[in-house]
């Protein structure tokens, strides 16, 4: 079968089915994965299987670090987005998507500019964490508001 340019045979579509499926199904397993295990087991135990690669200079820590923290912020940044597009869409006149558009755009560089300045701001109450580092990450000053 022929769609333009596009020369679709058996072979071809056998092979994306197979692809396609191949897919779903890491896509299927990582979510049992993630609703049997918590994210920072799966972490810890990634960090541990890439932990050779440090020999070769590869920042595995540094890394793994930085994913354990992105993935504790991000649904802190979410509730802060959402609470800053509801209160931008309660104070505007219309309610058109252009206007939704505009809503978020001037949310979101805000938000990052937050984001980056003061992450610790967005952290749950980290006072009573056993993790020294995440003590001194809250009191510390990343600019001036």
């Amino acid at each position: 079968m022929e769609i333009g340019p596009l020369d679709i045979t058996a072979e071809s579509l056998r092979i994306a089915l197979i692809r396609a499926a191949r897919v779903s199904g890491l896509i299927a397993g990582a979510k049992l994965l993630t609703l049997k295990t918590p994210v920072e087991e799966v972490l810890r135990v990634l960090k541990r299987f890439f932990l050779p690669l440090e020999r070769i200079r590869i920042p595995v820590n540094e890394f793994f670090e930085t994913a354990s923290l992105t993935l504790e912020l991000l649904p802190c940044i979410r509730a802060r987005a959402l609470k800053s597009y509801r209160e931008g869409m309660n104070n505007a006149k219309k309610n058109d998507f252009v206007h939704r558009i505009r809503v978020i755009v001037t949310l979101m560089l805000p938000l990052m500019i937050e984001t980056i300045q003061s992450p610790a701001e967005l952290l749950p109450d980290k006072e009573d964490s056993p993790d020294p580092e995440l003590k001194a990450v809250k009191g510390v000053s990343h600019g001036s508001k």
